[in-house]
């Protein structure tokens, strides 16, 4: 997700006082919020104050063949990237990573200007997405020591903010090339497997097929994602930090209310995640992010902070987000809507998640 330090919040706060919610249930709530979008598919939920979750659901996974259900499985895009993050952090705990140490070494290889992972979950490595997009689009992605060279900004790194994607991929391989098997491996024995939850960075590897959604685009619900049919295909298992750096960024497929309960756990266990980093290094350099969180103030709820992350990818829109304070966590997974911008976050995303908070801190009860 973008910088959020473009928005205007009061012009934020004006749409949202637009939404006649009160009194509506959680399902009137989230239905109002997102109708004039057009979604094709979407599961949205809420937890708060250690009660049982809540969701609410609707539309088609798959379109003409299957309705969204409770467990659908969404693929979430740039959601995917607290994982990587929460993966780095991991690894930094048990002392088998620095925060501030040189990714090249990591990976074997020279980055000259140097880079950190700190600087990789800040967006602030000086890295531009021009190469990486271009091999995304003809799926032939070459060697990452040889992408860096064609990837680096024209300023130094650690001194201005740049959404990367393929920092995030970076941040990804040296979870690979540190831990000696594959991102999608260690993020699910990690984060997954412990809380029995059927989640991976793969549609291969998701336990129940059935319940994956495709992505389209809106309007005309064309198909830009096929879940099944890549489900189908052979996976490469070999571990390979140099190949593997297209994975982390946004291809995590999860259930809302599996993202819920990973979402909290992440913050509970994590909080330098979403700890501001003013500095970066030496420098000052205030992303107005954490270590893989994105901080949305005033945006969703009038005086509060809000940590999480946006995903946007093949026309879906996916949302996940939470009061470190109190742990309230709210997630809106969709699989396409009408796209419509504010600021740096979609409109039904916010407007979504609005809803949700709305809802959780305001008593009323479905």
């Amino acid at each position: 997700m973008r910088n959020l330090q473009g928005w205007s919040a009061a012009a934020l706060r004006l749409r949202l006082c637009l939404h006649p919610v009160r009194g509506k249930t959680l399902a009137q709530r989230v239905s109002h919020a997102v109708s004039s979008y057009a979604p094709v598919g979407y599961c949205a939920g809420v937890s708060s104050h250690g009660a049982q979750p809540q969701f609410v659901w609707g539309g088609e996974a798959v379109v003409g063949e299957r309705a969204v259900q409770r467990d659908t499985v969404f693929r979430v895009a740039s959601v995917s990237k607290m994982l990587g993050a929460a993966a780095v952090l991991h690894l930094a705990r048990a002392g088998r990573l620095d925060l501030d140490g040189d990714v090249g070494e990591i990976l074997g290889f020279p980055i000259r200007p140097a880079i950190t992972p700190r600087q990789l979950l800040t967006h602030t490595a000086a890295l531009c997405d021009g190469a990486y997009n271009l091999a995304a689009e003809a799926g032939d992605f070459p060697p990452l020591d040889v992408l860096l060279e064609k990837s680096r900004c024209a300023y130094p790194p650690g001194t201005r903010f740049a959404y990367s994607n393929l920092g995030a991929g970076v941040a990804g391989m040296l979870v690979e090339a540190v831990a000696g098997v594959t991102f999608d491996e260690y993020i699910r024995g990690a984060f997954f497997r412990p809380l029995g939850v059927d989640a991976s960075f793969h549609p291969q590897h998701i336990e129940r097929k059935e319940q994956l959604a495709n992505c389209y685009r809106v309007p005309g619900r064309t198909l830009s994602y096929d879940a099944q049919k890549i489900a189908a295909q052979p996976l490469d298992e070999a571990p390979d930090p140099l190949r593997h750096y297209y994975i982390p960024a946004g291809k995590l497929m999860i259930s809302a209310p599996a993202l819920v309960e990973v979402l909290g756990g992440l913050v509970r266990r994590f909080p330098e995640m979403y700890a501001r980093q003013d500095h970066i290094g030496s420098v000052r350099c205030d992303a107005r992010r954490g270590l893989g969180m994105a901080l949305a103030g005033d945006v969703f709820r009038r005086g509060m902070t809000f940590v999480g992350h946006q995903g946007q990818a093949y026309g879906a829109v996916c949302e996940a987000w939470a009061n470190p304070q109190d742990s309230t966590v709210a997630v809106f997974l969709s699989n396409g809507s009408a796209l419509k911008t504010t600021g740096a976050l979609q409109r039904i995303g916010q407007d979504a998640i609005a809803a949700l908070f709305s809802w959780a801190y305001e008593g009323e009860k479905q």
